[in-house]
């Protein structure tokens, strides 16, 4: 296909996702919850270069979408709004993909979008926008497209998803998913592999640095995967020894090349996950925050960025599972213009196990809590891995900065093992008189009383 398409309208779905939460009032836009997935509302397109919708037949077989490109533009329709006393242009409707909009129970293989733009609400994907049930995304690759979203919206207002329950912090951010390949994985049967980005994939960049609006914080860029939303996680040796397969991650043999800009959840191959594996695979290419370190007084938001995978939840029962990948993308500014909470050469936020990983990219962040291989670790473990990128930190901001060759800080008291690992990486970390500084070779601090075991 070579002629553009755009969805000039749109249907009512629901957005489904995996929750920590317990109690349904805590959750925004007056989601429903059971047994722990939450489910709200959402406007959909469902446009795509090749098809808009791909499921399986009456009698269960899987579709398949073999050997195909689009060159052309993607999307759905757009719309104004003011908010600020600006008026501002926003996408409509989600699930855009630049081969198909969503995809349910189908096989995509050799798939091609070229050097176009790629443009929804939520859910958008150089290949797949929605990708779940059943099926394989293989040796696929968005070339040169430019994949971009605007914020889920339903009823003409945005949606909300929770990433951390509200006892906490109330944790929510606005539904994006936006990845080189697939905007959001949804399921424990659906796969990656074999797939490339080479385009850039990004939120809206900020015209106010000093009043982001809303439609320039959709969550959860990936230069492979926007969202990967799982039940569960397969073991260590599912990937590896004589009866483990490294296909059976999530995301496996995949690569990224281009840039990856995003508000939160930002990483190389996936911005946030819950649950699921990613496996040998990589980033070469730049990634950073579209939030500006001038206005980042006060500010606590989690960014949460790493050269593979931004996020993988906190206060959950989420564990990821990264293992045999590397980063040698920049990771953030040299002019330390923008600025983010939990920021790694791997994993920004870590709730899991990082397992043969190693980060060559230079980081540079204007704020706090970063590390070679992870920012931030809630629970799990890092083990064999190496950091030699340089860490820079000018800590603008009102809180004191935690930076480690290893992990910027990790949270005592949840068994945390970092085991087998070195730093070469030149670390620096600069404050401005708001706070403390913790800088350590392998740890910057550990934030509570409770077993962090450093060993080897």
């Amino acid at each position: 296909n070579s002629g553009t398409v755009m969805a000039t309208g749109h249907t009512t779905e629901y957005y489904k996702y995996h929750t920590g939460e317990t109690v349904k009032d805590n959750l925004p836009n007056d989601a429903d919850l059971s047994s722990g997935i939450a489910s709200v509302k959402v406007d959909v397109a469902n446009a795509g270069g090749i098809a808009g919708t791909s499921s399986a037949s009456n009698d269960g077989t899987v579709s398949k979408i073999e050997n195909v490109t689009n060159t052309a533009n993607v999307s759905s329709k757009t719309n104004t709004y003011e908010q600020y006393g600006s008026k501002h242009e926003y996408y409509t409707a989600g699930n855009v993909g630049g081969i198909v909009g969503r995809a349910e129970d189908t096989n995509i293989s050799d798939a091609t979008n070229r050097e176009n733009e790629i443009r929804g609400a939520h859910n958008v994907g150089g290949v797949a926008g929605y990708f779940g049930g059943t099926g394989t995304v293989r040796g696929s690759i968005n070339d040169g497209g430019d994949i971009m979203s605007t914020c889920a919206r339903y009823n003409d207002n945005f949606v909300r998803e929770l990433i951390r329950p509200v006892g906490d912090s109330n944790e929510s951010f606005i539904i994006g998913n936006i990845g080189g390949v697939v905007g959001y994985m949804d399921g424990d049967n659906v796969y990656v592999t074999g797939s490339a980005n080479r385009g850039t994939v990004h939120t809206s960049e900020p015209n106010d640095p000093e009043n982001v609006q809303d439609y320039e914080k959709a969550a959860n860029v990936g230069g492979i995967v926007g969202k990967i939303d799982r039940s569960d996680t397969l073991e260590l040796s599912d990937l590896n020894g004589e009866k483990g397969k490294i296909t059976n991650a999530a995301v496996s043999n995949s690569y990224n090349t281009g840039d990856v800009l995003g508000y939160t959840g930002v990483g190389g191959v996936v911005g946030m996950m819950y649950n699921g594996e990613v496996a040998g695979s990589y980033n070469l290419g730049y990634i950073r925050t579209t939030r500006q370190s001038s206005v980042g007084i006060n500010s606590i938001d989690s960014l949460n960025m790493g050269g593979i995978v931004g996020d993988t939840t906190e206060n959950s029962d989420a564990k990821a599972l990264l293992y045999d990948v590397y980063n040698k993308g920049q990771i953030g500014d040299e002019k330390f213009e923008y600025f983010g909470r939990h920021v790694g050469g791997i994993v920004g936020r870590l709730s899991g196990s990082v397992v043969k990983a190693y980060n060559t990219g230079a980081i540079y962040n204007g704020y706090n809590v970063v590390g070679g291989i992870a920012g931030w670790v809630f629970e799990g473990s890092i083990n064999n891995a190496f950091n030699t990128g340089n860490i820079t930190v000018y800590n603008k901001n009102s809180h004191s900065s935690q930076v480690g060759g290893i992990v910027g800080a990790a949270q005592g008291g949840h068994n945390i093992v970092i085991n087998n690992v070195y730093n070469l990486g030149t670390l620096r970390s600069f404050d401005i008189g708001y706070g403390d500084n913790s800088l350590g070779g392998i740890l910057g601090t550990a934030t509570q009383k409770g077993t962090v075991t450093i060993s080897n």
